[in-house]
């Protein structure tokens, strides 16, 4: 098996598998670390034979050279059977490893707290366990899965706390305030959602993802989230002390390992617990990685770890990106007043139309790519991680309920996966075979098309799957933020490259504004253009119309009214009109400065005081709300819950419309209800018609709590009518009428962004959170 450019010398590999990723460290026989990373999950119960030497082969291909020993410890390997699985496997990968040693988690876990003393360890992560080593001889209690164990576990914390915030609706006729920290980390809607979100399993890491939220709302004094990790604490306390009393250990001594550890507010809770369980130990957090744990499994307790040697420099240093430089405009940004700020973002928005227009040809290019392959029959793919992956899903997603187009015939493709839509995934745009992988188990073929969007140019997420893409034959289009990018060691030249100079932003590298703004144009360009080309739109029109809301019930009347041509211009004619139409955008933009330097104002009290800010909304203005909540924790270091987004239709609308949802003013109200707002936060209702009942609902919701409310429309003469809501402030985008009749993914769609990046970012600045 090839492995980099390996090399046979005396290194120790240590490997420790879990349910979610795959640790996993190469040393000198003396400690130096050669090489580390992570990968996917091991359970070796989970994932099975074939599944375990996926993950191993992905491991040894990152190595810089061929192990001599193997320490391994798996999540899972319960007895012989699995013990015998996994070194079968270890083998077959490394046929020249002169030493293999095979353990399960704990095994690797006790090595690193204790080496081969006496000791006991208890792990608090996705599951949990409690083991010891007592005259050489080993003990547990626990570990026996979710289902039938594992308390004081994340998942135990999060079945816990739903069941609780259940059970207090039930009693009192209204939800917690917990209730809103589980919605804003699932994406629900409401809690109906959430419990069908429960119920389409997903797995019991996407219900222990519940944890951290509820941690931070117990060292926040939510009372039932208090009550809640005091009682899973307590349960795993007691398991603990259990286990000491079996074996006759009177004044043991403990380590702590797993993530649930690592929060204050839980861990003060387990060792209260323990210690008035069982007077006079001794506890400690352990701070040696696992991995590590397992390679001492082979080389003894003895074994210290390093500085890392051999690394490779990158070629370009990310500091020198263009898309990480800082903006001179923006010096002394943590001492401009509200209204400075937000003149100082509306001007910077120019750059956004700017750099559309320097980069027609090459648009022009990438459009005649896409139209060619989908009018023969093949399916457009977008690529990307963070904010560039998002908006790939967001214009894809609008595909269906815009033109009717099948689903499957314009897909994204989202480093992390669907849960990175709400939360960033770490390190899952680093990982280049990832990527890959995702291309190729789509099976791409020369009719395909796709196109790799990556602010930085860089991506590896990207460049993996572009390199996939190639490989199976289809087209290839980088759409990228940096001006002057050529291919530098470990990317791909595709046939087809957009480049776009925004130059820096206001935030250094906060790629979500300008270089976010551009790259939604530059989507709705090409599958605009590429259904135009399939007769999907005659003249300005969308013929596919399924009238399943009052909006296309409408639209579709107006059908037989309005005829103009739009349908027999060339790719460069349509990408000159889409084009020079964008700047419209940022002249709608400059109108409302002024309003929207009032709804500035209402979010950065609101959030200065202590509150939140919600975004809520249906169709595309909802999702751009989703996408811009969703960048507050990875950009600013914000709890999720300070900036929640609230869907009409709940998480399966940002894939797919969901039929009547933004219809449903009572759904709009439950939502807000059921969030416990009040008198410090703030409700942002995006509607690009200005009347959406969905929205209408919420804000009527919202307003009866005492929050702050904001509208934010394209109906530039908006005025309230029945069934609306006045809501504290309004701003009013005057973008004119969309090259498509009626699709505000366009114009509105891109203005509505620019806007919720505006109030978001002034509220961090506001908060402290820029400097």
């Amino acid at each position: 098996m090839k492995q980099g450019n390996a090399k046979e010398e005396g290194s120790i590999l240590g490997i420790e598998g879990g349910g979610t990723k795959t640790s996993w460290i190469l040393l000198r026989p003396r400690g130096q670390k050669l090489a580390g990373g992570v990968v996917g999950g091991s359970n070796v119960m989970l994932v099975g034979r074939d599944g375990l030497r996926k993950v191993l082969r992905e491991v040894a291909r990152k190595l810089p050279q061929v192990p001599s020993a193997i320490g391994a410890a798996f999540a899972g390997a319960r007895g012989k059977k699995e013990m015998d699985m996994a070194r079968g496997v270890l083998r077959q990968v490394w046929p020249r490893a002169t030493k293999v040693v095979v353990g399960q988690d704990t095994d690797s876990a006790l090595g690193a707290a204790w080496g081969v003393e006496d000791g006991f360890l208890v792990i608090a992560g996705t599951g949990s366990n409690v083991v010891g080593r007592v005259k050489g001889r080993k003990y547990g209690a626990g570990g026996h899965g979710h289902i039938l164990g594992d308390a004081g576990s994340g998942y135990d914390l999060a079945q816990r706390a739903i069941r609780a915030v259940l059970r207090e609706r039930d009693r009192e006729g209204k939800a917690p305030a917990l209730a809103a920290t589980l919605m804003a980390h699932s994406g629900a809607g409401d809690l109906d959602h959430l419990v069908r979100e429960v119920y389409r399993g997903h797995g019991k890491e996407w219900l222990a993802g519940f944890a951290p939220g509820i941690l931070r709302a117990a060292e926040r004094r939510d009372p039932l989230a208090c009550r809640v990790v005091r009682a899973s604490a307590l349960e795993l306390a007691e398991m603990a002390g259990e286990l000491a009393k079996r074996v006759g250990v009177r004044r043991p001594r403990w380590a702590l390992t797993g993530g649930l550890f690592q929060n204050g507010f839980y861990r003060q809770s387990f060792v209260r617990a323990l210690r008035g369980i069982i007077s006079g130990t001794e506890i400690s957090v352990l701070k040696i990685p696992g991995e590590v744990g397992a390679a001492r499994m082979v080389a003894g307790s003895s074994l210290r770890v390093g500085e890392e040697v051999d690394t490779e420099r990158p070629l370009v240093s990310v500091g020198k990106l263009p898309t990480e430089r800082t903006n001179p405009r923006s010096r002394g940004m943590h001492q401009k007043s509200v209204k400075q700020l937000v003149q100082l973002f509306v001007s910077e928005e120019a750059f956004t139309v700017r750099a559309l227009r320097r980069a027609r040809r090459e648009i022009e290019q990438a459009a005649g790519v896409v139209a060619k392959c989908l009018q023969s029959g093949g399916r457009l793919f977008y690529v990307g991680a963070g904010t560039s992956g998002r908006l790939g899903v967001l214009d894809a997603s609008e595909m269906p309920p815009t033109f009717q187009a099948p689903p499957e015939q314009v897909q994204a493709i989202l480093a992390g996966g669907p849960e990175a839509i709400f939360r960033a995934q770490e390190g899952a745009e680093d990982d280049a075979e990832a990527g890959g992988r995702a291309v190729f188990e789509r099976r791409l073929g020369r009719k395909d098309v796709l196109v790799g969007l990556t602010a930085s140019g860089r991506t590896p997420f990207v460049h993996g799957a572009l390199r996939e893409g190639r490989r199976s034959g289809a087209a290839t289009i980088l759409v990228t933020a940096h001006p002057s990018w050529l291919p530098e060691k470990g990317t791909v030249w595709p046939d087809a490259v957009v480049r776009l100079d925004v130059g820096p932003e206001l935030i250094a590298g906060s790629t979500r504004l300008k270089a976010g703004t551009v790259t939604k144009m530059v989507c709705n360009i090409l599958s605009s253009i590429g259904m135009i080309r399939l007769g999907r739109v005659y003249d300005n029109l969308m013929v596919n119309v399924v009238p399943s809301n009052e909006k296309l019930r409408a639209r579709a009347v107006r059908l037989v009214q309005v005829l103009r041509g739009l349908h027999k211009k060339s790719v460069d004619q349509l990408v000159r009109l889409f084009v020079e139409e964008e700047a419209f955008t940022v002249r709608g933009l400059r109108k409302a400065s002024g309003e929207i330097q009032k709804a500035a104002g209402i979010v950065s009290r609101a959030l200065q005081q202590g509150g939140r800010l919600f975004y809520v909304g249906a169709g595309t203005s909802g999702r751009l709300g989703v996408l811009d909540a969703s960048e507050m924790p990875p950009t600013f270091q914000a709890p999720p819950e300070q900036v929640q987004a609230i869907l009409a239709g709940g998480p399966e609308a940002i894939f797919r419309a969901q039929e009547g949802a933004e219809d449903d003013a009572e759904a709009g109200g439950r939502a807000v209800f059921e969030r416990r707002l009040g008198r410090k936060d703030v409700l942002v209702g995006l509607t690009a018609s200005g009347r959406t009942p969905f929205v209408h609902g919420a804000l009527r919701a919202g307003r009866r709590s005492g929050a702050a409310t904001i509208l934010v429309t394209a109906h530039p003469s908006w005025r309230p009518e029945k069934g609306t809501v006045r809501p504290d402030a309004v701003v009013r985008l005057d973008v004119g009428p969309e090259l498509i009749a009626g699709s505000t993914r366009l114009k509105a769609g891109t203005v509505t962004k620019m806007v919720c990046n505006i109030l978001s970012s002034i509220g961090m600045i506001r908060l402290g959170r820029v400097y």
